[in-house]
Formats: C-alpha cells, sequence, structure tokens
C-alpha cells in the first residue's frame, strides 16, 4: 500500500509542478503520456513503467467509477512493449557433435548409469 500511495503521489506531484494541475478533471491523456515518458527517458525500464501505469489505471478506474470523472482517460495509454530475449539454442552441429559423442560412448560402453 505504501508503495502505491507513493507512486500516486510522484503523479499527482508531478501534474502539479510541470502543468499546475490540482483538479481530476484536467488532467489529460497526454499528461499521463509524458509522466511515463519521462520515467523511461531517466532509464526506467518497461516492467517498471508498465507497473506504474497499472497502478494509474486502477486509480483513474475508481475514479471513473466513483463518478468522480467523466471519462476513463488511462484506457487510451498502452504498455510499453518489452525486449524480447531471444534464448540461444544449439546448433545443428552441436547436436549432431552430442549424438555423436553419445553413440560413441554407448558402442565402447563408456555411458553407464547414475
Amino acid at each position: 500500500m505504501e508503495n502505491y500511495r507513493k507512486q500516486i503521489g510522484y503523479l499527482l506531484q508531478y501534474l502539479e509542478n510541470e502543468f499546475g494541475i490540482t483538479s481530476l478533471e484536467h488532467v489529460k491523456v497526454m499528461h499521463i503520456k509524458q509522466y511515463l515518458m519521462l520515467k523511461q527517458n531517466v532509464g526506467n525500464k518497461p516492467n517498471y513503467i508498465n507497473d506504474l501505469l497499472k497502478v494509474y489505471k486502477t486509480m483513474f478506474r475508481y475514479f471513473y467509477n466513483e463518478g468522480y470523472t467523466k471519462t476513463l482517460i488511462t484506457e487510451k495509454i498502452h504498455n510499453i512493449k518489452k525486449e524480447k530475449i531471444i534464448i540461444r539454442t544449439f546448433t545443428k552441429e552441436n547436436v549432431k557433435a552430442m549424438i555423436n559423442f553419445y553413440n560413441k560412448n554407448i558402442k565402447n560402453g563408456a555411458l553407464y548409469h547414475i
């Protein structure tokens, strides 16, 4: 809960300092996007930024459901794409070498069961 409160506080502080916004009705999609881009530009990872967005979406959904806002602005903001992690696999040559090694050791009786 404390972390959740801090992340909301950082956004509210940013909105007030950068745009003079102190009222929900004045928050626009571009304000939240700019805050998230700022976080990205200072080196935060996509996972962290997407976690922030999840917090803000939850907050704005609550405000919308309770009637504090007329629109759900965070629905127009999408998660940042994460880098794809490429796992290096064996090459055909690696597989052939392993099979050959296994076959030679079976024929020579060198492999044993543990």
